[in-house]
């Protein structure tokens, strides 16, 4: 029974780390260096950037190394294309001209969706553990007969 209090320490600890996040535009503002982000291509940034990034991905998402006014770098964590299929990368370099992506998005740590996510996950976890520790509440408290 000591078990459970460490479980339910765990899951709050786990979830609080992993936390949920959620992208937000960033709207006239440059992106800081080391910033996760995504960018949305054009359908011309998508022609443009094929060779590079791979057909038809309408949009990137990556860690800013760099940014000009021109372009931003971004250490590349994947891709996705116009059906919804997402390519993982391992951090290669890309370029992306400012001209070839319509928004910017910013990821940012969201604490009320973490507090609604870790509160869901505890009352699952509390639950289970209650409903373990005092039994099946609904049944007799007769053990079954023998088979007839």
């Amino acid at each position: 029974m000591k078990r459970f209090p460490a479980g339910l320490a765990l899951l709050g600890g786990l979830t609080l780390v992993n936390g949920c996040y959620s992208y937000r535009t960033l709207a006239g503002r440059d992106p800081e260096p080391k910033t996760e982000i995504a960018l949305i291509l054009t359908d011309s940034g998508s022609v443009a950037l094929a060779a590079e990034v791979g057909p038809r991905v309408r949009k990137l998402h990556g860690k800013v190394l760099e940014v000009t006014p021109e372009a931003i770098r971004l250490e590349m964590i994947e891709s996705v294309d116009y059906r919804g299929i997402e390519s993982l990368w391992r951090g290669e370099p890309v370029t992306v001209l400012r001209g070839l992506a319509t928004d910017l998005e910013e990821r940012r740590f969201s604490l009320w969706k973490t507090v609604v996510v870790s509160a869901g996950g505890l009352f699952v976890v509390v639950g289970t553990g209650v409903a373990v520790v005092n039994g099946n509440s609904a049944g007799s408290d007769k053990p079954p007969g023998p088979p007839q």
